[in-house]
C-alpha cells in the first residue's frame, strides 16, 4: 500500500506506529525536537507491564510486528517493604519486563529507533512541524498536566541484581520509591503524586530508608527525573491528526505505568490509517475503561490509605495487585460502584490535570 504520512514525536508511540506503517509499504518521516530517541531519559528502568492483559506482554510485541531487539527482563520475584519489614514476592508470571530507557545501546528507545530505520522510516531529528500538518501526535507527556512526578539515581554498582519497592508516605508522598539493580547497573527512585513539591524531600528519605534497608554501592551516580501526565477525557484526535501515547493523555493513574498503552495506541493508530477505520472510537472501546478502573483505583489507594494507615495498605494492596492484576486493574463492577464518588475525589484533588 503506497503513500506517505508524518508523525511528530520519536518515542515509543511513534516509532511504533512508524514501523508498522513502514511495514505496510508507507512513506514515514518522524519529527522530533531532541537529537536522538530516548534523549530525555537517563538510563533508568522502566517496566512494560503485563498485567492487563491475559496476553503476554512480548508475545504482544511479537503480534504488532516488533522485535524485542532490546535488554528486557522479565520480573517475576521482587521485594516489598514499608522501611520496616520486607515482604518477599514470587508471581508464577513475570509482573512486568524491565527495559531501559535512554540513548545508549540495549535500551528500548534504540531497538525501537533501529527497528524503524531497518523498515526505511525516516527520522528527521532537531525538527518539528505544527500538530496541525502531522498525521500523527506521539510526542510524549504534555508536563504542565503532569500527575506525578520522579526523581532519583542512575548509577553503576556491586549490588546483586534486585527489585526492591517501598511505600512510605515521608519517602514517596501518594507513591512509591523503588531501588532497581541489574548487571551492575542501579536506579533509584521516588515516585510522588499530586503534590509535587515534595518530591526532592522524598527523595532524600528514601536514600536514608534505602541505606537502613540494604547495604547501597552507589558509584558514577547520575540524576534522571520524569513527569506522568493523564486525561480522563483523552484527544485521539483533532481535525485530521491523531493522537497516541501519553500525547492523547494515555497513562494509568495508579502506579503510572505507560510504556504498553503507547506500544498500543501506535499500532492501533498506524493500522487505522493503513485501513481508514475510525481510530478515535476504536481508541476510545480500548482503553477509556482501562483509565476508569486507574482513576478509581487512585481514589482506594489514597482514600483506603488513610483510614487504615498508609503505609501498612499499600503494602497489603500492592501484594494483592501483583497477585490479582486483572481482577483490579480492568473496570469491574466495583469500579463502577465506586466511579461516582472516585471521580469527584480525583478532580478536586488534581484538578485540570486529569482533565
Amino acid at each position: 500500500m503506497s503513500g506517505k504520512n508524518s508523525i511528530l514525536g520519536a518515542g515509543v508511540a511513534g516509532l511504533t506506529a512508524a514501523i508498522c506503517l513502514a511495514q505496510a509499504g508507507r512513506s514515514i518521516d518522524v519529527f522530533d525536537i531532541r537529537s536522538d530517541c530516548g534523549e530525555r531519559f537517563g538510563g533508568d528502568f522502566q517496566g512494560i507491564e503485563n498485567f492487563s492483559s491475559s496476553l503476554d506482554a512480548l508475545d504482544e510485541l511479537r503480534i504488532l510486528g516488533l522485535d524485542v531487539n532490546f535488554d528486557c527482563t522479565p520480573e517475576d520475584r521482587l521485594t516489598l517493604t514499608d522501611g520496616r519489614k520486607l515482604k518477599y514476592v514470587h508471581l508464577p508470571t513475570p509482573f512486568t519486563y524491565m527495559v531501559r530507557r535512554g540513548t545508549m545501546a540495549g535500551s528500548l528507545d534504540q531497538g525501537l529507533k533501529q527497528q524503524a530505520l531497518e523498515a526505511g522510516v525516516r527520522l528527521n531529528f532537531g525538527k518539528t512541524l505544527p500538530e496541525t500538518e502531522v498525521d500523527l501526535v506521539a510526542k510524549g507527556p504534555r508536563t504542565k498536566k503532569a500527575f506525578a512526578a520522579a526523581t532519583g539515581l542512575i548509577f553503576e554498582t556491586s549490588m546483586d541484581d534486585t527489585i526492591i519497592v517501598l511505600f512510605n508516605e515521608r519517602a514517596a508522598f501518594q507513591g512509591y520509591s523503588y531501588i532497581g539493580v541489574r548487571q551492575g547497573s542501579g536506579c533509584l527512585c521516588s515516585v510522588v503524586f499530586g503534590d509535587l513539591k515534595k518530591l526532592k524531600g522524598c527523595f532524600e528519605e528514601t536514600t536514608r530508608q534505602f541505606h537502613r534497608l540494604v547495604d547501597l554501592d552507589i558509584r558514577n551516580p547520575s540524576p534522571m527525573s520524569g513527569v506522568g501526565a493523564i486525561s480522563m477525557r483523552p484527544t485521539f484526535r483533532n481535525g485530521t491528526t491523531l493522537y497516541a501515547g501519553e500525547a492523547a493523555g494515555l497513562q494509568d493513574l495508579l502506579y503510572g505505568f505507560g510504556i504498553r498503552s503507547a506500544l498500543q495506541s501506535g499500532a492501533l493508530a498506524a493500522k487505522c490509517l493503513l485501513d481508514g477505520s475510525d481510530y478515535e472510537n476504536a481508541a476510545r472501546s480500548r482503553f477509556v475503561n482501562k483509565l476508569k478502573a486507574g482513576l478509581v483505583n487512585r481514589y482506594a489507594w489514597e482514600k483506603l490509605g488513610r483510614l487504615q494507615g498508609m503505609d501498612a495498605f499499600r503494602l497489603r494492596g500492592a501484594e494483592l495487585f501483583l497477585r490479582h492484576p486483572g481482577w483490579i486493574y480492568n473496570l469491574r463492577f466495583w469500579h463502577r460502584l465506586a466511579w461516582p464518588i472516585a471521580n469527584r475525589y480525583i478532580r478536586r484533588n488534581y484538578g485540570n490535570r486529569v482533565s
